[in-house]
């Protein structure tokens, strides 16, 4: 294919856009849609390669990979092999570890499967961008495509590709890719962000920027078509650039406009140059587009160690960096890159000289790291082994003790889980609900639940605001749903407690919209209040801006750390937003309380209480940490007054008094016992089976009035081995105000779990002889209303699973109860 010019400026624009997100995200906040830029331009190229060879009847792997192999490899093992040197003396012992693995994941163009599998956080978490190979994910992503895409062409035949149904054809597997993204996101974000099925559609796009080219529709615009196509590219990239950020759903359709664009700027300038095309074939922008590769290579392990040594990067660091990364890339292009790309040397000595000998010597060193544990040439000094082992471990989030109940998805079943309970084996009525900044707080809440005599449940969902109506203008995109479902479910949870005690990251949501934050604040709080719940909300503790947990550890390899500095902050900032969430807590009558005052002292605060680290994060206490602000306020007068009332609030036993209640016989309605109409049975494996229950004029069990709850027992069995679930479903109310209920049963253990609303109580318990007995108790309902119950006998393929229309199964019921629950009683 001819040389443009042009398309070394789209690179330079690609690399550009991605170094100064990374670099600071708020200076292009889409930057990093650079890489889509990447895709499509590599698309239309090797497209263009594999194409031509096929017509002519030239291609083969050997001189593709050859050319692939001088193109790619010499600078990627370069900065592969200076990054893993690099590590031995920065990175600590796991970190280090983990990078090895990375840097062997990524000799075989495998980098985007290890992070995907093997990162525990998405590609733009802080932790994130302390990997320093995380950037060769798409460099996985591109070579997979072409072990698959020159086959495809050779099969189909090349010449399709410029036909119409060749391109109809490439339009339609692009949009699949696309959809397929998108659908992902909400599940698996991470398989759609690194992975090749996700990402195919932005280089089928180039591949479409390629046959359109060869059609010759540049030509069929004319000039002025041209100029509109290269500019409406212009402008779509440019939004993607300006509208898209870290919190965007992406890739997915939100990466159209961006790759579209760059297509749509391929093919205006295929028959001769634009007004645009002239200006990217600039010699200073097609200098840094010759760059481009190195760039991207060096930009990334350079800001990642950078982060890592000094946390969040001043200007003069930032602009260090860049300059280091030009510095390097200029080296490696004229030094590297031109010499080895103007080689003639056959594929087997390419191969071997510029993959398998380095590739070989990164797995050793690479072997070396892992079998070390991390320590490699340090593992032989047991002095510095011994500090290490001071410093692991030193600081756990609090999320990780058992008794925290923090989830990134909370579910009924949170409400019912006897662990999630703190100072007592009964059913608490006290609640503490929230996000992650409410869960680093229940240690610390569990030593003053002691102190002053009273228990509580706990239930908090990452990153999810405790509002009763607009969680969604606060929660993250991509676990948007979860949250709303949540937020709608911990309201209704909530009404059922006598004290909640709330908590969340208040500065976040105020980054959004702050009235709307104190509005919904104040409304959550008011709607407990105006029932007679005795509400508490929790100031936030103050974020300590560049706070490194493994300062100290780091600081054995690296001695010119401050990490003094890094551990304090002015009060000020956190005070400023504490002050607005008690005005609002105050006026919509409820009590507040700051942890704060314990941290601070004289307008600064503290990662350490009384010489031990407290923190675990910039902006979490550590469960230790916790621990010590709970025991720091053992006597404190304040501290007494807000959480000794609490101690009126005693736990109410979770067993149910049916000798108080009226049951109503339901298995009697569907048949006589021992009878076949008590075998229930779902032989279809192609659609659901149940046996319905309605209201008639003769169950008066069957319908609630207001504040009247619903008590259920049963005996159920299934036949042996049988691994479906079985379903119970209740609902209650009307089609306006429907509440849906469900308890599935798995019959190979007895063990049950809810979905939908909360349960009050949800227990299960499985003899020897199969039989389950269960229990369940709903809460109050805020309206009168009828009652249906379903019974499915196979509801999900195998115990946790969804729902399936396949699955089948057999269930006997030997006694099905229900009884109308006054609300008197269900207080006891």
């Amino acid at each position: 294919m001819a040389y443009r010019a042009d398309i070394d400026g789209l690179r330079a624009v690609a690399v550009l856009s991605v170094i100064l997100f990374h670099a600071n995200a708020s200076w292009m906040p889409g930057g990093f849609i650079g890489v889509d830029i990447f895709f499509v331009i590599s698309g239309f190229l090797i497209t263009g390669v594999i194409a031509k060879a096929h017509q002519t009847g030239s291609f083969s792997y050997a001189e593709f990979y050859r050319r692939r192999i001088k193109r790619l490899f010499p600078v990627l093992f370069t900065v592969i092999g200076a990054t893993l040197l690099a590590g031995q003396f920065i990175l600590n012992e796991p970190d280090n570890q983990r990078m090895a693995l990375s840097a062997l994941a990524s000799i075989f163009f495998a980098a985007n499967v290890f992070f995907t599998f093997g990162l525990d956080t998405d590609y733009f978490a802080d932790s994130a961008a302390l990997e320093p190979l995380l950037h060769l994910w798409s460099l996985g992503v591109e070579e997979q495509f072409y072990i698959v895409w020159p086959a495809i062409l050779g099969i189909a035949g090349a010449v399709w590709l410029t036909r119409r149904v060749g391109i109809v054809a490439i339009i339609i597997a692009a949009m699949a890719s696309f959809a397929l993204a998108q659908t992902l996101l909400g599940e698996h974000p991470m398989f759609a962000y690194y992975m090749l099925p996700a990402r195919a559609g932005e280089l089928l796009l180039g591949a479409l920027a390629y046959a359109l080219t060869e059609r010759g529709v540049a030509d069929k615009l004319g000039r002025a078509g041209r100029e509109i196509l290269s500019w409406t590219g212009v402008l779509a990239i440019g939004w993607s650039l300006i509208a898209l950020n870290a919190e965007s759903l992406f890739p997915g359709f939100a990466a159209l406009p961006a790759t579209a664009g760059t297509a749509a700027i391929i093919v205006a300038g295929a028959s001769r140059p634009t007004t645009l095309g002239r200006l990217l074939a600039w010699r200073p922008v097609v200098w840094i587009g010759l760059l481009s590769y190195s760039l991207y290579l060096w930009h990334w392990p350079i800001l990642a160690y950078s982060r890592y040594m000094f946390g969040d990067l001043l200007l003069a660091h930032q602009l260090v960096a860049i300059a280091l990364t030009f510095g390097l890339s200029a080296a490696s292009y004229y030094f590297i890159e031109t010499p080895v790309r103007h080689s003639r040397a056959s594929f087997s000595r390419l191969f071997t000289v510029h993959f398998a000998a380095p590739a070989l010597m990164i797995a050793l060193v690479v072997g070396v790291v892992v079998m070390t544990g991390g320590y490699a040439w340090r593992y032989f000094d047991a002095g510095y082994r011994a500090s290490v082992a001071s410093y692991e471990g030193a600081a756990e989030p609090a999320s990780r003790l058992a008794y925290v109940c923090q989830r990134p998805n909370l579910t009924p079943n949170d409400l019912l889980n006897p662990a999630c309970t703190v100072n007592t084996d009964d059913e608490p009525l006290v609640l503490v609900w929230g996000d992650s900044h409410a869960g680093h707080y229940v240690p610390a809440l569990g030593v003053l639940a002691e102190r002053y005599g009273f228990a509580f449940r706990n239930a908090a969902h990452s990153a999810c605001p405790p509002f009763a109506n607009e969680a969604r203008v606060f929660a993250r995109q991509a676990r948007l749903d979860e949250c709303v479902n949540s937020a709608r479910m911990m309201t209704e949870a909530a009404r059922q407690y006598s004290a909640v005690i709330i908590s969340a990251s208040w500065d976040t949501y105020a980054l959004r919209d702050t009235p709307l934050m104190l509005d919904e604040l104040e409304a959550t709080v008011r709607g407990l209040t105006g029932a007679g719940t005795y509400v508490i909300v929790l100031g936030q503790v103050s974020r300590i801006g560049n706070f490194d947990r493994n300062c100290l550890w780091k600081r054995l390899r690296l001695p010119f750390l401050d990490c003094g500095a890094r551990w304090e902050a002015p009060r000020g900032v956190i005070d400023a937003i504490n002050e607005q969430i008690a005005q609002s807590a105050r006026r919509a009558g409820a009590t507040y309380f700051d942890f704060n005052d314990v941290i601070c002292r004289e307008g600064q605060c503290s990662a350490f209480l009384d010489r031990q680290l407290v923190y675990y994060d910039d902006g979490h206490v550590s469960a230790h940490g916790s621990i010590l602000l709970g025991e720091a306020l053992r006597d404190d007068p304040l501290a007494e007054a807000v959480f000794a009332p609490l101690a009126q609030f005693a736990p109410r036993s979770s067993t149910i008094a049916w000798g108080e209640l009226h049951p109503f016989d339901l298995a009697a309605v569907l048949g006589a016992a021992g009878s076949q109409a008590r075998l229930l049975r779902d032989d279809s494996s192609g659609d659901y089976v149940s046996r319905r229950i309605t209201t008639t004029p003769n169950r008066a069990g069957l319908f609630l009035a207001e504040n009247e709850g619903l008590a259920l027992r049963s005996e159920i069995a299934s036949s042996h081995g049988q691994r479906a679930e079985i379903l119970i479903r209740i609902e209650i109310g009307e089609a306006a105000d429907l509440k849906q209920y469900n308890i599935y049963v798995d019959p190979m253990t007895g063990a049950v779990r809810a979905r939908g609303e909360a349960f009050a109580v949800l227990r299960s318990n499985m003899a020897d002889d199969g039989r389950i007995s269960l229990e369940a108790l709903i809460p109050p309902v805020q309206a009168a209303g009828s009652i249906e119950m379903r019974i499915f006998p196979a509801a999900t393929r195998r115990a946790g699973g969804g729902n399936s229309r396949e699955a089948t199964g057999v269930v006997t019921v030997y006694s099905l109860d229900v009884a109308r629950v006054p609300a008197a009683l269900h207080a006891q």
